[in-house]
């Protein structure tokens, strides 16, 4: 499976020659011309500024990314999230979210699909804690990507769909991405943080192709050999992680009015359903995830009911 990837400013301006900097020079020169334009009045300075700094210490970080297979996009896509966001935390200060080049269901349009997600913890200009998101669907400019842009004001006590819409929303020229599609890609950002920060078993470690053997049987029968296998793995560059590499996902569009935010139908059950999966808040304040479920397999399927229908 051939996963997308992400080119950063450092990354682009290299390639066609034009700087030999260490990523941390580069973006601290950029970062500088930004806000001169910045308190000159030019629109999208303190975008930009932000920008460079989520490349930066995603660099800084190791370029650390997960993988998402395409049966796991559907359910983290929709899964619930009404955690409060004092309790997102990102497994590192950045990291990158990547598609699958085939079956990715996060589309815009027939040529434009969700190719990546770059993530950074930082701060507004108060020094209050915000959340960048910059979604890549392959737009171009003059050869060079145009980003949508997304934040969360991470207010402490308000939940994390509130800290999405708390800010104003950005209009950029160009392709437009919408909102919901955006809040889709929220959903996946926030089940990566929860997941990766957890001890979920949709999280493998990337290992070298020749290693993967070697890997798939030390995780059997020596833990340490496959951690040295995963640390080969990091030291070549290849700080990454699959989600939902072996999954198969099923999943149930139902018609409105039928069931709660979690898939639970109410009255009578006269068909199995499923139930959507979710993040809950336990009581010591840790989050775990609950998995999608089928509510009474005894019934018979949906399939047979008028509106249903299973996709698999």
């Amino acid at each position: 499976m051939d996963f997308y990837d992400y080119a950063t400013t450092h990354d682009l301006t290299r390639r066609a020659g034009l700087t030999n900097d260490t990523p941390a020079a580069f973006y601290r020169q950029l970062q500088a011309a930004a806000y001169v334009e910045r308190t000159r009045g030019v629109q999208g300075m303190a975008v930009e500024f932000n920008r460079y700094q989520s490349e930066l210490n995603w660099s800084l970080a190791g370029r650390p990314y997960y993988k998402l297979w395409p049966a796991i996009i559907p359910l983290l896509a929709g899964v619930g999230i009404d955690v409060p966001v004092d309790y997102l935390r990102l497994p590192s200060p950045a990291f990158l979210v990547r598609f699958p080049m085939q079956d990715n269901p996060l589309r815009v349009d027939d040529e434009h699909v969700v190719r990546s997600i770059l993530v950074n913890d930082g701060e507004n200009d108060a020094g209050e804690r915000r959340m960048f998101l910059w979604i890549d669907v392959g737009e171009l400019h003059d050869g060079w990507p145009v980003l949508t842009f997304c934040q969360l004001d991470c207010v402490p006590g308000i939940a994390i769909e509130e800290a999405f819409d708390r800010l104003p929303r950005q209009n950029p020229p160009g392709l437009h991405v919408p909102r919901e599609l955006q809040a889709d890609c929220l959903r996946v950002v926030v089940s990566v943080c929860f997941l990766a920060t957890g001890a979920d078993r949709l999280i493998e470690p990337e290992v070298l192709s020749k290693d993967l053997a070697r890997y798939l049987d030390a995780r059997k029968r020596d833990s340490a050999a496959a951690e040295r296998l995963v640390e080969k793995a990091k030291r070549r560059g290849k700080v990454g992680w699959h989600i939902g590499q072996h999954e198969r996902v099923l999943h149930l569009s139902r018609p409105e009015g039928h069931g709660d935010a979690n898939g639970s139908i109410h009255g009578p059950l006269r068909y199995q359903h499923q139930r959507r999966a979710h993040f809950r808040l336990l009581s010591a304040g840790r989050v775990t995830f609950v998995r999608q479920a089928t509510v009474r397999p005894d019934l018979p399927p949906p399939e047979r009911a008028a509106g249903y229908r299973v996709q698999a």
